[in-house]
């Protein structure tokens, strides 16, 4: 599970720095081939802000939790969890916001988020396990 988490997380934590940048560099979304009128009216009329989250959330989060789980921290379980379901959520909502008709990137991007979730769980299972046999 150690080396799934450290995998994903790492693609994912790349690619949410790659975005991020981009978007902050480029406000306008020309960098992404994205378009600014894609956003939903209640957003600032460009990409900074999605952006600052995706840079935020999607690229430092999953490295922090790779670096959690390199070093055997306790909170590496969490952290990975963590990661999961705020990929799944921010997907959900991009899909439901946007009204994106689930196209693939966002379809892939959503099993990334469970599938993190999935291993966090059984990280964190196994985690309790080995303690609960270490304090009998």
């Amino acid at each position: 599970m150690r080396a799934a988490a450290v995998v994903l997380l790492v693609l994912l934590g790349g690619g949410g720095l790659y975005g991020g940048f981009s978007y902050v560099a480029a406000p306008d979304g020309s960098r992404m081939g994205t378009d600014a009128s894609m956003l939903p009216s209640w957003l600032p009329g460009d990409y900074l802000l999605p952006g600052i989250v995706l840079l935020i959330a999607f690229g430092l989060a999953p490295l922090l939790a790779t670096a959690l789980v390199l070093r055997g921290d306790p909170r590496a379980w969490p952290a990975v969890i963590a990661v999961g379901l705020a990929l799944v959520l921010w997907m959900t909502l991009q899909i439901g916001i946007i009204g994106l008709a689930l196209p693939p990137m966002q379809l892939g991007m959503l099993a990334l988020g469970a599938a993190l979730t999935w291993i966090g769980e059984v990280g964190l299972s196994r985690r309790r396990r080995e303690a609960d046999q270490a304090a009998s």
